[in-house]
């Protein structure tokens, strides 16, 4: 809604109101800096998308680098935990491992939870640093470098430490494939995600790429 037409629109059709937010951020009694309105004004109509990661619900932000990051972020992280259920759905019954919903969703949560984890940290880094490839390749190589210790840790009592702080040992403890989900585990993973991507969006806004 953007006029008084769909506004009155929206009235007759039944609505109590509509939310115009965006409408009025960009009026002379605004407080919000004219050059965020010339922003807005001077995007095209592909240039904003909508969004409720500021605080659950929708609204119109700006199409910068840091919204399609967060976007991708959440997709990829999903993705892959669709297809680490559907490997489970297919390949399971072959070797006569039947996980039930619980397994499933458990190992689930876990794949995308600790995607979003390292996905995070490649946020962060790339907020830090400006450089795409270097914090892809940080995070990618943290990954695997802290999988391999939560192999290792069982084996090796001086590394055993390791796994306070190593997401792999949080994601997979409980064993989630048998056991389900495990709800502190996955709030512990899923705040440090928060974290990570506050921090990313704090970089990011340093660099003048902020929502």
């Amino acid at each position: 809604f953007f006029d008084g037409r769909g506004l009155a629109a929206a009235l007759c059709y039944g609505a109590a109101g509509v939310a115009m937010g965006t409408r009025f951020l960009l009026t002379s009694d605004s407080t919000v800096p004219e050059e965020v309105k010339q922003r807005y004004l001077s995007a095209a109509l592909d240039g904003t998308v909508v969004s409720t990661r500021v605080d659950g619900m929708p609204h119109r932000v700006l199409r910068t680098e840091l919204v399609e990051k967060l976007a991708a972020l959440l997709a990829s992280g999903l993705w892959l935990g669709v297809v680490s259920a559907a490997t489970l759905m297919v390949f399971g019954p072959l070797v006569d491992m039947d996980l039930g919903v619980g397994g499933y969703l458990g190992a689930t949560l876990s794949t995308v939870l600790v995607a979003w984890v390292f996905g995070g940290l490649a946020l962060a880094l790339g907020a830090a640093t400006g450089s795409r490839p270097v914090s892809i390749g940080i995070a990618s190589g943290a990954a695997v470098v802290f999988y391999n210790l939560w192999g290792l840790a069982p084996l090796i009592a001086a590394i055993e430490f390791t796994n306070a702080v190593n997401p792999w040992y949080w994601a997979l403890a409980g064993d989630p494939i048998v056991n389900g989900v495990q709800g502190l585990n996955a709030l512990l993973l899923a705040g440090i995600t928060a974290a990570l991507s506050l921090l990313a969006v704090w970089g990011f806004r340093r660099r003048d790429l902020g929502v």
